[in-house]
């Protein structure tokens, strides 16, 4: 046997696999979406039904399109392929059937309790609810009438074929029990495995502070994802050994881990660098829960802690979430562990003016101001002569658990109000360069 002249083949049904399970989660998500907006005729529980039913047809359609894929290379599955093509247009039928006519039974009751007004959507005129209830009847006994009726049609497509199919069944079970009850045994630990995980990831998000409830349907999506896939590989694996393809199922099996680990190297480098800087920021703890913290531009109370980001509610009551990458290569001013930190502003005042002047008008401002403390006492400096003018900076001090803004603007406001009282209003000129507060 060419292992050359079958890789391709199982390359595709690969890419099928890939391909089946993204779309597999994009309809959970879509769905899970869909059933919170409300509606006349349909019902949430009904929402996530058509989408359950969909992923079910497109696992069929996967099914199928890998038997006739694989019924290209190997005679045995040809014989699967022309058994499947002769009787599953008719089981498909039955499914099909079976799953509208559950559809429509509760559209139905949805329908009766919008006419009678028993959803939040009122109609316009209101059905009596004895009126509702036969409507309802009628419509439940003719969806159940023409459903039966047509899965009965459809059965006895098949059951004039009863005698070759049961034959041919059997003698595909018994040459085949083997590897049948693998990829039984494969799909119930799936099944156990993924419950068991869901279980435990729903319980952790009422039990842990680290991750929210976001990062942990994160990673339950994820692990259901990498589950799903390695059980549709497994089976693969088994559908190769029954046809004596051993060895190329080894080789798909290895392919399908260099690329997942390619595809996990790419998605989750950022993941990972924001979280080793979680894993740092709890390291050195230079912030807790409720501390008044300044970061950059960013100012405010911290609300949230977890392993990817910090979130700061600003003095317009607004939630910023930082990034923790972002968060660590800054300076975090906490001002809720110092006792006390300075606040400064600084401004120009022409060169005639005595500087004794100058500290007099703007020290008497800052101890005017609300929420400056007296000790330690503000001071003023001279920085640096700009031509016909000095650079002057003033710095009073405030306590750690004060807001820094609301500070900062009662003492420009004092400084303005001291400024033109006196005669140098004249003389003064606000510097472009702003202060920022400093620990003392």
């Amino acid at each position: 046997m060419n292992l050359q002249n079958y890789l391709p083949y199982l390359i595709v049904i690969l890419f099928l696999a890939v391909g089946v399970l993204w779309s597999q989660a994009y309809l959970r998500r879509y769905f899970r979406f869909a059933a919170g907006k409300e509606r006349k005729y349909i019902d949430p529980t009904t929402v996530i039904v058509v989408g359950d039913y969909l992923r079910l047809y497109l696992f069929i359609f996967a099914g199928i399109v890998s038997i006739y894929i694989l019924s290209l290379p190997s005679e045995t599955f040809r014989e699967i392929w022309a058994l499947a093509a002769e009787y599953a247009p008719a089981a498909l039928g039955i499914l099909t059937v079976i799953s509208v006519a559950t559809i429509l039974l509760q559209i139905s009751q949805r329908y009766t309790d919008y006419i009678t007004g028993g959803l939040h959507m009122k109609p316009k005129t209101v059905v009596s609810q004895k009126n509702a209830h036969m409507l309802n009847l009628l419509m439940k006994y003719t969806i159940l009438i023409i459903a039966v009726a047509l899965v009965l049609v459809l059965l006895l497509t098949m059951i004039g074929r009863r005698e070759s199919v049961f034959t041919a069944f059997a003698e595909f079970f018994t040459k085949n029990a083997i590897y049948i009850a693998m990829m039984i045994i494969i799909v119930i630990v799936v099944f156990i495995v993924d419950e068991g995980l869901g279980m435990f990831l729903e319980d952790l998000k009422t039990h842990t502070k680290t991750f929210t409830p976001q990062i942990i349907s994160l990673i339950r999506g994820g692990l259901q994802y990498g589950l799903y896939s390695l059980a549709w590989l497994l089976i693969i694996y088994v559908l190769l050994m029954m046809v004596k393809m051993e060895g190329l199922g080894t080789i798909v099996i290895s392919i399908y881990f260099v690329i997942l680990i390619f595809i996990l190297i790419i998605f989750i480098a950022t993941t990972i660098r924001h979280a080793s800087a979680g894993i740092v920021l709890m390291a050195i703890n230079p912030f807790s829960k409720g501390d008044n913290i300044k970061v950059g531009d960013v100012e405010g109370e911290v609300v949230e802690t977890n392993l990817f980001v910090t979130k700061v509610k600003d003095v317009h009551e607004e939630i910023l979430t930082i990034p923790n990458a972002k968060l660590i290569a800054q300076t975090v001013h906490n001002f809720s562990r110092v006792k006390k930190y300075g606040i400064s502003i600084k401004l120009e005042v022409e060169f005639s003016i005595p500087h004794r002047k100058v500290e007099e008008v703007l020290i008497n401002a800052a101890k005017t101001t609300l929420g400056i403390v007296k000790d330690p006492e503000p001071f003023v400096r001279a920085l640096e002569i700009r031509g016909k003018r000095i650079l002057y900076e003033l710095v009073a001090f405030t306590k750690g658990n004060t807001d820094e803004e609301m500070v900062r603007a009662n003492l420009i406001n004092s400084v303005q109000d001291a400024i033109l009282a006196s005669d140098l209003k004249a003389s003064f000129a606000v510097s472009t360069n702003e202060g920022h507060g400093k620990q003392a």
